[in-house]
């Protein structure tokens, strides 16, 4: 009587979960239960699936607690685990990201310290308990941003765990090494109100200290759950083809020299195709003139 007893997760009885997609869009490829699925919104991703997305492809999951985890272009994810531990009530979820990044927006877990929702690379593990933050494995290193909250970073499971706070973030190198640095301010969007109504969607940033390269995305919502488009260059001037008439929003960071993504700033942006072709011509005494509008 009073004996504690420690049980490994792994031999509790738990109840599968499953993951849903809010938003997807280009190339993106999901394999579950040894075959290939179309994704769309609506559909129901189980655990042991793997999801790809490709040069033009973005997808957005929602996690049965309420989380999100979006994935932009040229990123690859495995859902490890997604189940409710029934003899608790408790929730473990494990992702795993092979490869590119992914930005999660977590709910809060409570107080059930047994609630557990990891995101791992093939060098680090991202513990989160109600946060927003990115996640990105590449050839050199596991990266871990945190935009709000904390995240408790490691190397693996056995290494001292590093606490990620609001504007920090942790580059793990391939030995094992964990350092951390404040992440970069956002750069500013020039020209913010302008309303884009060419047929290229142009955006230029002010130059920001201490950034290599800069990453903008456009998107329908102020969520991000649906980026139209996004690109990663070392230019501060961006050119967007095929964006579609609306009230949109951009977002623009400046990625360090160590490779850690800076902190975000959301700008909105009025797009209003109204591009005029036109055409002239004569035959004996007569002009002939011929134009059309592009857009709606």
């Amino acid at each position: 009587v009073g004996t504690v007893l420690h049980i490994p997760v792994h031999l509790l009885k738990a109840e599968p979960l499953s993951a849903r997609i809010v938003a997807v869009r280009g190339n993106v490829v999901v394999q579950q239960s040894g075959r290939q699925l179309t994704p769309s919104v609506g559909s129901e991703i189980a655990p042991g699936a793997a999801i790809e997305t490709g040069a033009d492809g973005f997808v957005t999951l929602q996690l049965p607690n309420g989380s999100r985890t979006s994935m932009p272009t040229r990123t690859r994810m495995r859902i490890t685990r997604l189940h409710r531990i029934t003899l608790t009530g408790s929730i473990d979820y494990d992702l795993a990201v092979e490869g590119g990044k992914v930005e999660t927006s977590a709910s809060p877990l409570g107080k059930d310290r047994n609630n557990r929702f990891r995101i791992r690379t093939p060098r680090a593990i991202a513990a989160v308990r109600g946060t927003r933050f990115r996640v990105g494995f590449g050839e050199d290193a596991s990266l871990a941003e945190v935009l709000e909250g904390t995240v408790a970073a490691s190397a693996d499971a056995t290494r001292a765990e590093a606490s990620l706070t609001e504007g920090l973030g942790a580059v793990v190198s391939a030995s094992g090494d964990l350092a951390t640095e404040r992440l970069l301010p956002a750069p500013d969007l020039l020209q913010p109100g302008r309303v884009q109504t060419d047929p290229l969607v142009k955006l230029a940033l002010a130059a920001l200290s201490g950034a290599r390269a800069y990453h903008v995305q456009i998107s329908e919502d102020a969520s991000f759950a649906k980026v139209l488009a996004e690109q990663t260059d070392a230019a501060t001037n961006f050119t967007f083809a095929d964006i579609p008439n609306g009230s949109l929003f951009v977002r623009v960071t400046g990625i360090a020299g160590s490779g850690l993504e800076g902190l975000p700033q959301t700008f909105a942006m009025r797009r209003v195709l109204a591009g005029v072709t036109a055409a002239a011509q004569v035959d004996a005494d007569m002009m002939s003139f011929s134009w059309g509008g592009e857009g709606e």
